[in-house]
């Protein structure tokens, strides 16, 4: 009885360890975390832990060219990533389908019909 209640216990760690596993390797918030570069236009993305990214704003095609520090979210449920940062005084909210596959991170501008792809970097 010992050994049945040993082993399904075991089973049980095994179980919850590999649901537990799959969850964060699954989580976008944590394998979004990195340098992402896209080669075509030397765009560089930084996300942190703490939801801050460092992002170039010609990105958003708002006819600048600068570098800053903004915050990003995620809706998992929809696969939107949504930036939030000010420039000149002015606060901005953009939102890009994404999709993580690998070393791949997708950004899809539905209004402008452009997608991005960036590389992880090591």
């Amino acid at each position: 009885m010992k050994r049945i209640i040993g082993l399904v216990a075991v089973l049980t760690a095994v179980v919850l360890g590999a649901v537990l596993f799959m969850s964060v390797a699954n989580n976008p918030e944590k394998k979004i975390v990195g340098e992402w570069t896209n080669d075509n236009n030397k765009y560089s993305l930084n996300f942190l832990e703490n939801r801050s990214v460092d992002i170039p704003v010609e990105l958003f095609d708002l006819g600048y060219e600068a570098d800053i520090t903004g915050k990003y979210s995620i809706d998992k449920k929809n696969d939107k990533i949504t930036f939030t940062f000010s420039l000149f005084e002015v606060d901005y909210n953009k939102t890009y389908g994404f999709k993580i596959k690998g070393d791949s991170l997708t950004l899809v501008n539905d209004s402008a019909s452009k997608t991005t792809v960036f590389t992880r970097q090591k």
